[in-house]
């Protein structure tokens, strides 16, 4: 039997709030909370993790982009559905640049809402089975560390930075470790397999943490990485955006 998915409705105003509960529930979502503030909001996902989030933008005290920027720095990271009166372009921008799987304008009709719900629904399995592969896969790397070879799985790696004042390399695990090591960039990716990626000549990210992508607005055209379980931005060089999202398609529907 097919898993019941989670919804978290953010929306300020009660009518429109009750709607979406409605159109949910008529779609066999399970909805765990609604909330008209994005204090609220993460308090919600944070205490129900839930599959995906309703959110509105102009929520009480804290707005609906505020509050899924603050999900994604605590490694929250829902499928966002965005369901807006608002129809200012840098409102839709935004949406693009946090990943959110759809872009809802008021008022929303229950067709397009099953549209959108599906879709995130898809990304949601997609996700899975990632998840999965990466599980049954696990690939280990060693670098060296203190002058001592160190080994570990790549599974652990959020990802890697070579500093550029000094002649070694930080590696990022998602146990909250920071490893240093002389082991440069290259041959660390020469052991791991295709979830690893260098996005950038200082770089390497693990795919499976990647939380969102934005444009980069200091360099035009480059874009930043935003990784799960850290509060870092990983540089996208623009040569490599299409490499990036090519390989992450290809990952997920393998």
């Amino acid at each position: 039997m097919e898993r019941k998915y989670a919804v978290v409705i953010a929306e300020d105003d009660l009518i429109p709030r009750n709607k979406l509960k409605h159109f949910a529930e008529k779609l066999g979502l399970t909805v765990l909370d609604m909330v008209s503030s994005g204090s609220r909001l993460i308090e919600a996902c944070e205490l129900y993790r839930p599959d995906i989030v309703l959110l509105d933008i102009g929520l009480e005290k804290l707005d609906g982009i505020s509050a899924y920027r603050s999900l994604l720095d605590k490694g929250i990271s829902p499928k966002m559905i965005f369901v807006t009166g608002s129809s200012n372009p840098e409102h839709l921008l935004l949406s693009y640049e946090l990943n959110s799987v759809d872009y809802l304008a008021k008022p929303v009709t229950f067709p397009r809402f099953e549209i959108a719900v599906n879709k995130a629904i898809q990304r949601i399995k997609a996700d899975e089975l990632l998840n999965a592969a990466v599980s049954e896969q696990v690939n280990m790397i060693t670098v060296t560390h203190k002058w001592r070879d160190l080994t570990f799985s790549e599974n652990l790696i959020i990802y890697a930075e070579k500093l550029s004042k000094v002649k070694h390399v930080n590696i990022y695990l998602s146990d909250g470790r920071v490893i240093e090591t002389s082991t440069p960039l290259k041959k660390m990716l020469e052991q791991t397999s295709r979830y690893i990626f260098s996005p950038h000549r200082s770089f390497l990210v693990n795919l499976k943490y990647v939380a969102s992508v934005r444009p980069d607005p200091v360099i035009y055209g480059n874009y930043l990485i935003a990784m799960n379980h850290t509060n870092a931005e990983v540089m996208l060089a623009r040569t490599n955006y299409d490499e990036f999202l090519s390989l992450r398609e290809e990952l997920r529907k393998s």
